[in-house]
């Protein structure tokens, strides 16, 4: 500065003490007891002190209030910090955690009564949840250098249940299996299940139900319903007109009357007291007490069996044996039983020994080509043909994998062809008739009624023998 200007430096200090202003006044206050000091810096800071401010001054604004001279108006020079309280620790679920139970309503207006949202899918290894640590804070303090305390952030407990994994920091929880995940117990129990239990009957209430894993319903399976899952099914109750698509076994403690509209899909075997008017497409083998009018493809073998175990109507197909208490029935209602090798066995074996001679054929024509190349000095373009070499052997590696797969697949179907070879009829009380059996291409057609028996294709021929032989 020019000139050395005095004056007096008045301080305030805010209530809460945690702000100061100065002053720079060129005229002293009616209470004014002190004399006149050079307006610097030093003398700025000795007042503050005098005045109890130890903390938060900021010396660039004292002296910018003096070279500007900014005089006769209080300005802050001083602040405190005040304390930040630590976040207490928070889960981010990955899943929706609020299902309603309510039908969608879509874009015309209408309700969809079979997407009911009643449960969260999951797959396996899916992120479930992401837990966010608590964190500190800071203490704070005035300008009188007193220290203002903060409160930190409280942890939160692990999530307990089951059917998850978590990481080595604990902070995020994964599904080990397929299925559902649920939220208990507010919001502090994570159950990761491969079993979706359904305490009711399958219906407009509930939906079509669609599950990674296994499903139980205690109660019925109403017509219209429909029930997908990758693993087992079983129902409790009755199963109406409805589609019941499994992966696993299907299970129906009581049976399923589809009135011409129920469908199975079993990728297991399927147990069920009575079948009646469904058609029933299944992987392994079929147990039941009571079978009729139901158009069946089993690639396993059926077990119609019981006191009155009774096979009457529509068309079964089945590529092991049939055992059953009663085919047929007085009526004479007409029954088509066909078992063992069928023509599509037949057409299978034979594509898979067709593919094995095209692959052959590449796989020489590449071999060739391989060692044709290997002949080649001293190329043009030694780039080019890298490239080559590489191309043709990536292409005979992906040749042969194909090739040992298809004979593998061959293979097996070769087995399941000798075993189905010797399928057979067995009736333990009476075979009625107007029952039409074809026994890998042999067929005959039941005229009178039968007890006892077992029916095979001996060399071409469709023979009966007596159950004790």
């Amino acid at each position: 500065m020019d000139e050395e200007i005095k004056g007096y430096i008045k301080v305030l200090i805010n209530e809460d003490s945690m702000q100061a202003r100065i002053c720079f006044s060129t005229t002293p206050g009616t209470d004014q007891k002190l004399s006149p000091v050079a307006f610097t810096l030093d003398n700025a800071l000795m007042a503050l002190s005098v005045a109890g401010v130890k903390a938060g001054v900021n010396n660039d604004m004292i002296m910018d209030m003096i070279e500007s001279r900014q005089f006769d108006v209080f300005k802050a020079v001083a602040m405190g910090k005040p304390p930040l309280n630590g976040t207490s620790g928070f889960y981010t679920f990955h899943f929706n955690t609020e299902h309603d139970g309510k039908p969608k309503v879509l874009e015309d207006g209408s309700v969809d009564y079979h997407s009911i949202d009643g449960y969260e899918p999951v797959s396996k290894d899916a992120l479930l949840a992401t837990y966010t640590p608590a964190t500190s804070g800071h203490f704070g303090y005035n300008v009188r250098g007193a220290v203002i305390p903060n409160v930190k952030g409280k942890e939160q407990p692990r999530l307990s249940g089951s059917g998850f994994h978590i990481n080595e920091n604990a902070t995020e929880y994964y599904a080990n299996v397929d299925g559902k995940v649920e939220l208990n117990k507010g919001n502090t129990e994570l159950v990761v299940s491969n079993v979706l239990e359904i305490k009711s009957d399958v219906d407009l209430t509930t939906g079509d139900v669609s599950f990674n894993g296994d499903v139980i319903v205690t109660g019925n399976v109403v017509s219209g319903s429909r029930i997908t899952a990758t693993g087992s099914v079983t129902v409790a109750g009755n199963v109406e007109g409805a589609i019941i698509l499994s992966g696993g076994d299907i299970t129906m403690k009581l049976g399923m009357q589809g009135g011409g509209r129920g469908i199975i899909k079993c990728g297991g075997n399927l147990y069920g007291k009575f079948f009646e008017q469904v058609r029933i497409d299944c992987k392994g083998d079929i147990h039941a007490s009571s079978m009729m009018n139901c158009v069946v493809n089993c690639q396993g073998s059926m077990f119609v069996t019981g006191r009155h175990g009774i096979l009457v109507g529509g068309t079964i197909s089945c590529q092991g044996d049939i055992e059953a208490t009663i085919i047929g029935n007085l009526a004479e209602v007409k029954t088509y039983l066909n078992i063992g090798i069928t023509e599509q066995n037949i057409n299978d074996m034979n594509n898979l020994e067709r593919t094995l001679r095209d692959l052959q054929d590449k796989i020489t024509k590449h071999t060739e080509l391989q060692q044709k190349l290997e002949l080649v000095k001293n190329p043009n373009n030694a780039n080019e043909l890298a490239a080559m070499k590489q191309q043709v052997e990536l292409s005979l590696a992906e040749l042969n994998r194909q090739q040992a797969e298809t004979f593998q697949q061959l293979e097996q179907t070769k087995l399941i062809l000798a075993a189905y070879s010797n399928s057979k009829i067995i009736v333990h009380k009476y075979l009625y008739p107007n029952v039409k059996i074809n026994i890998s291409g042999a067929y005959y057609s039941v005229t009178s009624t039968f007890v006892n028996l077992v029916v095979k294709n001996v060399g071409g021929e469709i023979k009966l023998y007596n159950e004790q032989m």
